[in-house]
């Protein structure tokens, strides 16, 4: 397979995604490149310019968890979707895109709610109440979509591949947010409070 240019661009965005969402935890390593912009060697701050503007501006917003993670897991969404046009089969029949649109809407829901896990400190105790409550939301969402539009694409479609990619979407929230709490628990792990 060839790689084309929308496959790199999503790569790098991808990428891109991942640092903006991980930028508040890694302060350690991006202080020290945006520290010279703020102060002078000598530890004076610089004189009003757009080295100091800019430096201030990145040490603002790279603090702000509110800011960084939606605008991150963003990046990061749409970046996989280019990277991966065209490797997945879409079909042009109008109930199988509408299950493929549907489907790829509610899983990258339920991506962009969990992501936050993430943030949580590491060995720090949390209650998922509201993110439980809004998977199983997202879930139940995914299947009303799976039987109404994935399942008759499934028995009227042909090729069949694109509605079971339909289909396997709408199914996709709940294990998908699953797989990234259990990464999250293994990386920083946390403890769930009942």
């Amino acid at each position: 397979m060839r790689l084309r240019l929308h496959h790199f661009i999503g790569i790098l965005l991808a990428l891109l995604g991942l640092l903006l969402f991980t930028a508040p935890l890694a302060t350690s390593k991006w202080e020290p490149l945006v520290k010279p912009l703020v102060y002078e060697s000598s530890g004076q701050l610089r004189a009003d310019g757009i080295s100091r503007k800019t430096g201030i501006f990145l040490y603002e917003k790279l603090y702000d968890h509110h800011l960084m993670w939606p605008l991150g897991v963003a990046v990061l969404v749409l970046g996989l979707g280019l990277a991966l046009r065209g490797l997945i089969p879409w079909s042009k029949k109008p109930l199988t895109r509408v299950a493929q649109i549907l489907g790829a809407i509610v899983t990258c829901a339920s991506v962009f709610f969990t992501m936050p896990v993430f943030l949580v400190e590491p060995e720090s105790e949390m209650r998922l109440v509201g993110w439980g409550a809004l998977v199983l939301a997202l879930t139940l969402v995914g299947l009303l979509f799976a039987f109404a539009a994935g399942v008759p694409a499934l028995m009227r479609d042909t090729p069949r591949a694109p509605a079971l990619v339909g289909l396997l979407l709408c199914l996709a929230p709940l294990p998908v947010s699953l797989l990234l709490m259990s990464l999250a628990h293994a990386v920083l792990g946390f403890r769930l409070a009942v």
